[in-house]
């Protein structure tokens, strides 16, 4: 009986795949706030490819016919992975549809399998604690807004990634060799997802290394670390290298005055648990760093240590982001 439980709720983070994608099931584009740019540079990319650019780098067709070498600059990873699929599906609209529904996918096993791993044991209650994180991660009402209305798939993209990363940092303590390895390819692919959520990754990585590592004072487990992120910063090198390189004829001063400053972009503390706007997060993550606090504080785990270092770091980065 328990067994046959077991099977049933191991279906539940898909169908949580299915309620936050419900929507574009039918491949059909979410109209959001900027649909009709993404499948434009989508479709810019693809035609850089069929010309001979890999990795493309100039978008022939956009500002009125005169170019734009958007794609040293805006991070290719989404636009690459529906390029990919508008050749399988024979659509471009289908193929950057599809791509969101993968994306969603690789989100909830990678948070199951992180969760796992950070658990440590297989058990009853280790499985129900990964499905519960890939519910609240998939089920988050920014990521679902960055989905469905924001049209930000470059940042969805990252973020449904991010949990790879840490899936790797966490099995380094475990299998050192295989763990670096996913995580330093889980950090290229978040730099070529998104340059700002990459910028955010980063520091977290290491800040969180620390309270998982520091304790046991292996050099060996610094090494991995460092050597993982200098191999994730040279497998995206073809892009980040020339977005800096170019960077002196980027007129950024232009996206630091007006409306785009961003010191007006602040909004009110109280306007950030509800559900009017895009950016905020509803009251499921308030209700859920408080209970978590309960879980934590009466644990009994002989790993508590090890939770409660992981769960300051995440209450804090939480908070951080929430001020962000």
């Amino acid at each position: 009986m328990r067994y046959n439980r077991y099977n049933l709720l191991s279906v539940l983070p898909f169908l949580a795949i299915i309620i936050s994608s419900f929507p574009i099931l039918t491949l059909e584009f979410p109209k959001g706030h900027d649909w009709y740019f993404e499948l434009v540079r989508v479709s810019e990319f693809k035609s850089a490819i069929i010309n001979g650019q890999f990795p493309p780098y100039w978008g022939e067709n956009l500002y009125g016919g005169y170019g734009s070498p958007i794609f040293l600059y805006y991070a290719p990873l989404y636009s690459l992975i529906a390029t990919f699929l508008s050749f399988i599906t024979c659509s471009i609209i289908s193929g950057s549809t599809l791509a969101l529904i993968i994306l969603s996918i690789i989100a909830v096993v990678s948070m199951k399998y992180l969760v796992q791993e950070a658990v440590g044991e297989k058990t009853f209650e280790g499985e129900s604690a990964s499905r519960i994180a890939s519910y609240l991660f998939i089920l988050n009402p920014y990521l679902i807004c960055d989905m469905l209305l924001r049209n930000a798939n470059a940042e969805y993209t990252a973020l449904c990634l991010s949990p790879v990363a840490f899936y790797g940092l966490i099995l380094i303590g475990r299998k050192a060799c295989i763990g670096g390895l996913v995580l330093s390819g889980a950090l290229a692919l978040i730099i070529t997802s998104h340059n700002l959520t990459a910028l955010i990754i980063f520091p977290m990585i290491l800040i969180s290394s620390l309270f998982l590592y520091l304790p046991k004072k292996e050099i060996s487990i610094w090494l991995t670390i460092v050597g993982s992120i200098i191999l994730g910063l040279a497998i995206s090198a073809f892009f980040w290298i020339p977005a800096l390189y170019y960077k002196s004829f980027v007129q950024i001063e232009q996206i630091m005055s007006g409306k785009f400053y961003y010191i007006n972009q602040f909004q009110t503390f109280i306007s950030l648990f509800g559900y009017k706007d895009f950016f905020a997060i509803g009251l499921l993550t308030p209700f859920t760093i408080i209970c978590s606090i309960g879980v934590i504080s009466f644990s009994r785990h002989r790993n508590k240590l090890i939770y409660m270092n992981l769960y300051i770091f995440s209450i804090s980065s939480s908070l951080f982001l929430i001020f962000l």
